[in-house]
């Protein structure tokens, strides 16, 4: 018979093995981050699309598709955009990535 210390113990593995593969792409990025910072994390984007805004802002948008392990990302794969204004991080997933920012 499994003691009730081996079934605790093997219920907190299953939990803790099963939040490893739970973090979304992209989730590692936050506000500020470089340019460089970005792509030494997430690699190089499929699309790259650059805008001056009001006020001489430099805006880049950086689209990133993620496959990830489910067949289904592979045939429609999750997009990702990252904003970037003069070189940092200022949004991450935005509705609309051309819009003023707040």
């Amino acid at each position: 018979m499994i003691s009730f210390h081996t079934r605790l113990y093997l219920l907190l593995l299953i939990f803790t093995l099963g939040s490893v593969g739970c973090q979304s792409f992209g989730s590692q990025i936050h506000q500020g981050a470089t340019q460089k910072d970005v792509e030494s994390t997430l690699g190089k984007p499929k699309q790259i699309h650059r805008s001056w805004a009001l006020l001489n802002e430099n805006r880049e948008i950086w689209i990133y598709h993620d496959k990830g392990s489910l067949m289904r990302n592979h045939l429609y794969p999750d997009t990702f955009v990252i904003v970037f204004s003069h070189g940092k991080v200022v949004a991450t997933n935005p509705p609309d990535p051309y819009a003023p920012l707040k």
